[in-house]
């Protein structure tokens, strides 16, 4: 849901259930809603989550109008209700509550504004970087959102940063340009395949990969 990191790694789930906004919020709403539910990384889901959980409760009367007017009956929910979806914009005006939501996401209407795009990070490949996707022309409030959701699960830190692309770019060098189908332990490089390097020659992909593996073993401690 957060970080990009795989949770299925030969052939082991490491994967948790994770509930967008915590299901302890209104657990008879909230537990089997399945817009609110996505998979996250244990890392993800059991450390950075739960900083400043209690800051993104909403109002007492907020949750109180949610549970009187959710479609739901404890049912399993497959679309997001009228009511969900007025909750989710006061859930996210609280503090720390500034993440991406999957599965459903964030889009710019949810944080106030007038505009029906979403908010989506990037990773950029030459900077060994997460970043707010440089397709869409973000207000700063946008703009700010998504980076609080980078620094939130620290996706650029030292700790966290994925060393797959590099061991991807690597392998991939020491192969003259063929590269693998194999799964690397992060989407990003699977990301990068399909959008940088699918149906270009092998001579090509050798070149693109050399000369950002020189800029990304460069800058990947910075």
């Amino acid at each position: 849901m957060y970080c990009y990191n795989r949770i299925k790694i030969d052939q082991n789930e490491y994967g948790h259930l994770e509930h967008a906004m915590e299901s302890s919020i209104a657990p008879e709403k909230l537990k089997n809603c399945i817009p609110n539910i996505g998979i996250a990384c244990p890392v993800c889901n059991d450390k950075y989550k739960r900083i400043g959980e209690k800051d993104r409760i909403p109002e007492g009367e907020d949750i109180e109008q949610f549970i009187n007017e959710a479609e739901c009956g404890g049912k399993f929910c497959e679309k997001p209700c009228k009511a969900y979806q007025q909750f989710k914009k006061k859930y996210l005006k609280r503090n720390t509550a500034q993440f991406l939501m999957q599965p459903l996401g964030v889009k710019a209407s949810d944080i106030g504004i007038h505009a029906e795009r979403d908010l989506k990070i990037q990773y950029d490949a030459l900077n060994n970087k997460f970043i707010p996707s440089s397709r869409e022309v973000y207000s700063k409030k946008e703009e700010d959102f998504i980076l609080h959701h980078i620094d939130m699960f620290c996706l650029n830190s030292k700790e966290r940063k994925s060393t797959q692309m590099v061991v991807f770019l690597r392998d991939t060098i020491q192969k003259d340009g063929h590269f693998t189908e194999i799964e690397y332990n992060n989407q990003v490089v699977e990301l990068f395949v399909h959008s940088v390097l699918k149906g270009k020659e092998a001579k090509e992909v050798l070149k693109i990969c050399e000369n950002l593996y020189t800029y990304v073993t460069l800058k990947f401690h910075v």
